[in-house]
This record gives C-alpha cells, structure tokens and sequence, in this order.
C-alpha cells in the first residue's frame, strides 16, 4: 500500500519525505539511547584517564628504584628525588597526585602538593562518610562501604587488588591555598608500588565532572540542531535538484572515472529506469570500491614485507652488499659501512674491487675477482680475508658470494656477505694460554696447579728439609656481593683479590683460582713454617682494605686453611682437600679466618659422614624424640603460655646425640626435610594428646622450627595442613619459629611459602632475632605473629647497657607491629627482672625449665 501511495509523488517529493524520516529517527534515537549515556561515558572515560595519568607517574618511580637496585641511587634520594617531581605535577586546582603509606589502621600522608600540613600526619578517624564505595576497576560495579575512612579504603582496595578507585566526599581546595568546610563527592584512583611501600592517588570533584557534562550537552544539543538544519537544507537541495537525475549519474560517473570511488548516484525507491539505472551504478561503484580496497591492502602488504626485509638487512649483524652482475655496487647496509667507517655515497654506483674493502691489497683484488667470476657461474664462493679497520686494525672476515636468478636463469645480483671472525681467531691463539690459566684473573688454573704441587710433592720427598705450604682462601659472603653488586662487579672484585695476592708472593709461588671465589696459593721453599702464618695474616691483611672505585669502596673477609706437610702426601688431590677443610673450619669457626690442617679436622669430617649415613636409618627406627621447653607470661604469675618442641637423638650404641652434632648435618644434606616433617607430626599429635589430658590449658601454643631447607620446598604448606588436619589441633596453637638468617636468604619462592602457611592461620614467629640485619620490610608485610629475642642479648643484660638499649628498640618495634616479644635463655632471676622491666614478659629458659618430657611438665 506504501509503496502504491508513493508511486504518486515526484521523485523530489519522495527523497523530501525520506530525508524527513530519517532525522526523524536520527532525532528520537539520539534524544532515546545516546543522550543519557553522556554522563556514563564521560565518568568511564575520566577513570581511564586517571589510571593512565598514574601510570605515567609509577613509570616514574620504576625508574628511580631501577636506580636505587643499580646503586646509583640511595633509597632515600630517589624517593625524595621522586617526591619533589610529583609535587609539581598540579593539573588544575583541584587535580593534583599525592602520596601516602601502607600503614593500618589508617596510612600516613608522605606528599600533598595542595596541604603540605597533611604531610607526615596521619589523619583523623573522623574523616568518613556514608557514600564510600570502592571499584576494582574502572569498569566494575562498586562495593558500597559505610563509615569508612577513605584513606583506609585506599590502602585496603590496594593492599588487596594493587590498584582501584575510591568514591568518598573531601573538602575543596579554597582560593587561599586551603580547604573549604564543606564537603564534596570526589573520585580517586588509588595505586600500590610495592618496592616502597607507596599508595599514589589522584582524582576529581564530582561537580567537576559534571560541569564538563552539562557543556557535553549543551554542545550535542547545539550539534544536533546545526545538523537537523543542515539535513533539512541537504534534503531540499536534493528536491530541488532531483529534475535533473540523469546528469547527477554523469557527475557520478566523471568521479568515478577520476579516481574517487565513493561516490554513487544517490537514487532510492525508483522502479522505472532510473531506479534500475541508479542500481547497476551503485552496484558497479561497489565492486570498483572493493577491487580497490584489495588492491591497497595488496600494495600494504607488499610494502610491510619490503619495510621488514629492509629492516634485516639495514641491522643485520653480517656485512651485506648487492652487486649488479657486472660487479657495480647498488646497495649495502650498516655493517659493512662501520667496517670501514664510510658513507654510502662514498661507496655506491663503485665497482666492487674499487671500493675500500678492497683497494688496500693486490692479492685481495685477484682473490674478489676470482670469486665474482666463479659466482656468476652459478658456484657458491666462499673464502677468509682481512681488512684494516679505522679504529680497531685488521679484521679476519669469513667471505662469502652468491648470485641470484631470475626464472630464465639469467643472473640478476650478486649477493657478497661478509662476518667478522676475528674474535674467533684471536680465541684460537689464545686456546693454549686458557688451557692453564683462568681467563678472568689471569692466575694458573686446576691443571696447571696440580702439576706444581706434583713437583713440590716430588721435591718435599727428596728433600725432607724443604718446606712448601698449600693455603686455601675463600671470599666470605661472595654470592651476597655478586647478588647485590651484580657479577660485572663480583669479577672485577676478583681480579682485584688476584692482583693483591700476587702482590704478596714471590715469582716461585703459585697463585691459582680454584673455583668462584675460591684460591689457592702454592708456597714454595720457605725459610720456616712461620713464614706460611706470616703471608697468610699479610694477604689478609691487604685483602681486608676496601676495594673498587672511590664512590663505591667494598670491605671483603677471606677465610684461609693451610695444609704444610706437603712431604706426607702423594697426590696433589689431597694436599687441596685438607687446606680446604682447614678454610671450611675457619670460616665456620667465631672470629677465626685462618686453620693450619690437622689430622682431627679429617675425624671430624669423617664422624660428620657417620652421622650422615645413620641419620636416615634412626629416622626409619625412631631414635629421635621430642622434649618440651616451657614458655611463661610473668604478667599472670609464670602462666604457662606455650611450649617449644626440642628434637633429640639416642643413638642405640653412641648415647645420647645434641642438636648442635646432627643438625647441621641434617641441613647440609637435606634429611632436614622428614626429621622436620616428623617433628612437626610428633608435635601436633603430642600436643592434641596433652590438651585432652589437661583441659584447662587448652590455649597453651606449641612452636616447632622451620628450617630454611624445608622453606624451600613446595610441600610444606601440604605437611602442615595435614598434621593440623589428622590431629584436629587448632592452627592458632601451632607457632612455626623461622630464623632471622633463614628470612635474611629467602628468596620470591620461600616468601610465598611463608604467605602460604600464614593462610592456613598457624602463628610465625622470628626465631634468634637480633643476630642478623633484619629485613623490616618483610616484618610488616607478613605480620609475624611472635618475636623471638636470641640468647646472645639476653647475657649479661643486667650489666650492659647496649643489650638493654638493642632489647628496649626490639620490644617497642615489635608492640608497633602487633607482635608479641618472646625471650629465651633466661637463666637466673636478675636476667628475669631486668628482662621483665624492658617489657619482655613472655619468657623461655633454664631458670624457669630445662627441656622436658611432655608429661613432666610442671610450670603453672
């Protein structure tokens, strides 16, 4: 029926009335669906922006703490470097970033560029509203919160999901540098940099955002009519004209025949000719647009595969030239031009042969032209020759010549490639010199130091009289230096330690790296044994004063093992052995780093290794048993608080073993791994059985060591959950103790451990706290639950007054963190008092209990 109705109209009247429609509908669909998305859009938009603004400024303190690893920077100047760089970032009044802690339950405020009153202040509880609400993403719903802090949502949603945004109500910055009284609704988004502990936040006032709204619409609404105007005077345009439809197909087909394929004859709803006229017009416009679309996307295509091969062949690392197939250069690339520190026009449109390359030698020429010559007839040529280099001299080049054809097998190109080789040759003449010497120091290596201790072995037995020595030297804590310094550093480091050596030794004297950081030293006929001891202290000596660059001086230690009756060996293997045995002893030894060998260093060793091999076996057979230490709070009368489960050994022929014997074999050889398993399954079980035995202590906590062996393995937080599981032991009374050593060593995988196991709910305690540089940090991200004092502040505390001071910093820190201080080798009541007056209220100690069975237990 439409279409009977329209059929009666002019073709103008009809195009009038479509054009009508259609804004119309252009109209009612903008005025439906678009209009009141604005403000969505506007608010999603202004997220991401805030995101990538903050982006922008963590690449910032990437940058710096990349420095700060590097050791260019001090922690403290980059984060005030960084600091003061971000305090001039103020976008507008009321834009601007600042930056704040981690801290709970509310953070501190490090940098407010509007209020620096705010900065170092934490602020007040009182600062909440019932509209806080956090997003984990600019795009997700938010998570409504009521009488929150703000800045505690900041540090929850960051601690949580690393970044976010916060919806809260904030004072205005005012004209006089302050802040107004009333409060706003703003948006922020917060994020974590983990390295330092930092939220970054920025954000914008809500009336801000719709201020830019309102001048959105009023804008649309502007466009809108412009374009209702300017389609109505386009409709009446094309009514006006629509009398003259055929030359309108003209026009359409000189611009056509012009290159623009966009056009069509803009005719619809005919059925008469031109209808059908107009169709196969638009339909030939259609498929001419496409072949051209496929056209461009061809040429695209071949101009990326072009711009790639340019790409390879402009840095390639190869020396690369085009020839035409008389030998004219067309082409070359950036390697082969370095090579003689030319410019292409110096070079192209040359015959190859006249060219630097090549001009420098008569039989260089005759062997190019013999090789051209032989590659235009289709051999692939390849040959060694040199060139004098600019800066560097002559280069040995591995040359080689190929040619390229087209399908009738006519030659196109000759394709010259050339690679510098002269490393390798100048490793080949350095092979021999390798063979015995270490390449980074220069020193003898293991070969040649075994063949000298032969001879010294040989000389010993000949002359009885003549006195030769072995000294083994190892650099303590090396891999700290190499992990901390980088290894560029730790072999500067070495060859320092080298040359210092040298300096202290005669020409006769051998100086080998054995291994890393280790090094033996080859004494040869010395006046007097005295004489090893004296070179020993002076190469310690001069290895003690700090080396390296002025700006960055480092303090090394060595330990020295010395073995000096070369007379009683035969092979040079053992002479090494026990001057290495004697520097493991002295490094493991309390301020001694030199051990001249003794024959009981060997027994011991050996009694090590029988530890070793039984250990497993009185695994199997349970030799090993547990005894129990108390742990009592003085502020409820000695109140039994928890026990600490000690580990012992009863040998079936050798009696009783201490802790101090097989543990460190155990951790040597990893049996650490199931004896701990044990100790912690024994602990729990024993534990649940005493609590069912005594009902009234069941709040009474038992701890069991960690080692760092056991740390390192996956299936520790398994074995934990399994013991609290089969037990039915409740994980807040199980504290597993961790040394501050092993925390010190940790690496990403132990720290996810600890995380592990602290989500099973089991308490972590710092064991022998107070030996070492804690990393505070790790302190405060994982909560530790106890700190435990070590025994060596706990001696003679009443006198010194450093323990007393080091303890009170310990119990402070800890009650900052929410930890409880635990101290233990308390043996006689004025250690008691005195601890008892620092606030170290928990105690553990002789004074109060030696190691027990479970059931002789008898503090109240």
């Amino acid at each position: 029926m439409l279409k009977r109705l329209s059929s009666g109209f002019k073709i103008s009247t009809k195009i009038f009335i479509t054009s009508l429609a259609v804004i119309a509908f252009f109209l009612a669909g903008f005025l439906l669906v678009f209009l009141p998305s604005i403000e969505e859009l506007v608010i999603s938009e202004r997220r991401h922006f805030l995101k990538e603004r903050s982006e922008t400024v963590l690449n910032l303190f990437r940058q710096y703490d990349a420095e700060v690893k590097a050791g260019v920077l001090t922690l403290e100047d980059a984060q005030g470097r960084a600091t003061r760089r971000i305090k001039g970032i103020i976008l507008s009044k009321n834009e601007y970033f600042w930056i704040m802690d981690t801290g709970r339950p509310l953070p501190k405020i490090l940098m407010h560029p509007v209020n620096p009153n705010f900065e170092g202040n934490v602020l007040g509880a009182s600062l909440y509203n019932t509209a806080t609400a956090m997003r984990y993403g600019h795009a997700t719903a938010p998570i409504q919160l009521h009488h929150i802090n703000p800045l505690q949502a900041m540090v929850t949603i960051c601690l949580e999901n690393g970044s976010g945004y916060v919806t809260y109500a904030w004072p205005k910055p005012a004209s006089n540098d302050g802040y107004t009284e009333a409060f706003y609704p703003k948006e922020s988004y917060v994020a974590l940099f983990e390295p330092w502990g930092w939220i970054l936040g920025t954000g914008e006032y809500n009336d801000d955002l719709i201020e830019i709204i309102s001048r959105l619409r009023m804008a649309s609404f502007a466009y809108l009519g412009l374009a209702t105007l300017v389609a109505i005077a386009l409709a009446i345009a094309m009514a006006s004209s629509i009398t003259r439809p055929l030359r309108k197909v003209i026009a359409a087909s000189r611009s056509i025949a012009e290159g623009d394929l966009e056009v069509s004859s803009g005719i619809t709803g005919a059925s008469d000719e031109l209808g059908q006229l107009s169709h196969s017009f638009d339909n030939m416009a259609l498929k001419l647009r496409q072949r051209e679309e496929e056209r461009v996307l061809a040429d695209r295509a071949r101009q990326e595969s072009e711009r790639k091969m340019r790409a390879v062949f402009e840095n390639a690392f190869q020396m690369i030239w085009l020839l035409t197939p008389e030998g004219e250069l067309m082409e070359c690339n950036q390697s082969a031009l370095d090579a003689i520190g030319a410019q292409k026009t110096d070079v192209l449109g040359k015959h190859f042969s006249e060219t630097p390359w090549w001009s420098d030698s008569r039989p260089k020429l005759s062997q190019l032209h013999a090789a051209l010559k032989a590659a235009r007839g289709g051999d692939f040529v390849r040959f060694e020759t040199t060139f004098m280099h600019p800066h560097t001299g002559d280069r040995h080049i591995d040359f080689s010549v190929k040619s390229v054809q087209d399908d009738s097998g006519r030659i196109k190109l000759l394709i010259p490639e050339g690679r510098d080789i002269t490393e390798i040759r100048t490793m080949e003449g350095q092979l021999q010199h390798m063979g015995l010497h270490d390449p980074l120091t220069g020193l003898a290596n293991r070969t040649l130091l075994r063949d000298r201790i032969q001879h010294a072995l040989q000389v010993a037995k000949q002359k009885p009289d003549t006195v030769h020595a072995a000294l083994y030297l190892d650099i303590n804590r090396f891999k700290i230096i190499n992990d901390s310094l980088g290894h560029v550093a730790g072999d500067t480091i070495l060859q320092e330690v080298a040359r210092r050596i040298l300096a202290r030794v005669r020409g006769m004297d051998t100086v080998a790296r054995y291994s890393g950081d280790d090094f033996v030293i080859l004494l040869w006929d010395l006046p007097s044994w005295r004489e090893v001891i004296r070179i020993a202290r002076l190469i310690q000596h001069d290895l003690g004063i700090p080396l390296g660059p002025p700006d960055n001086l480092i303090s090394i230690e060595v330990s020295i093992g010395a073995e000096l009756f070369l007379g009683h060996h035969t092979n040079p293997d053992d002479v090494v052995r026990n001057a290495h045995l004697a520097m493991s002893y002295a490094k493991a030894a309390a301020r001694s780093y030199f051990k001249v060998y003794t024959p009981r260093l060997l027994n011991q060793v050996r009694t090590s290794l029988i530890i070793e091999n039984e250990m497993a076996r009185a695994i199997r057979e349970g030799e090993f048993f547990l005894l129990f230490q108390p742990i009592v709070d003085l502020r409820r009368g000695r109140r039994l608080v928890g026990m600490e489960a000690l580990c012992r050994w009863r040998h079936p022929k050798r009696g009783l073993i201490l802790p101090s014997d097989f543990i460190p074999v155990a951790e040597e050889t990893k049996l650490i791994v199931p004896l701990g398993a044990w100790v912690l399954d024994t602990a729990c079980a024993s534990m649940v059985e005493w609590r069912k035995a005594s009902p009234d202590r069941e709040n009474v906590f038992i701890s069991v060591n960690l080692s760092a062996r056991q740390l390192e393995r996956s299936d520790i937080v398994q074995t934990t959950r399994d013991a609290l599981e089969r037990y039915g032991l409740p994980p807040e009374l199980l504290h597993l103790e961790i040394t501050e050593s092993s925390l010190m060593e940790s690496n990403s995988a132990m720290m996810e451990q600890i995380i592990r196991l602290k989500m099973l709910g089991v308490h972590l305690s710092v064991d022998d706290f107070g030996t070492g540089y804690s990393n505070l940090s790790l302190l405060i991200r994982l909560h530790f639950s106890d700190i435990k004092i070590d025994r060596s502040l706990i001696w003679q505390v009443e006198s010194l007054r450093e323990n007393r001071a080091v303890i009170k910093a310990i119990t402070t820190m800890a009650g900052s963190l929410g930890a409880t201080v635990i101290v233990e080798g308390v043996e006689t009541d004025t250690q008691s008092n005195a601890l008892k007056s620092l606030g170290c209220n928990i105690q553990q100690g002789y004074y109060y209990s030696r190691p027990v069975a479970l059931d002789d237990i008898s503090v109240g």
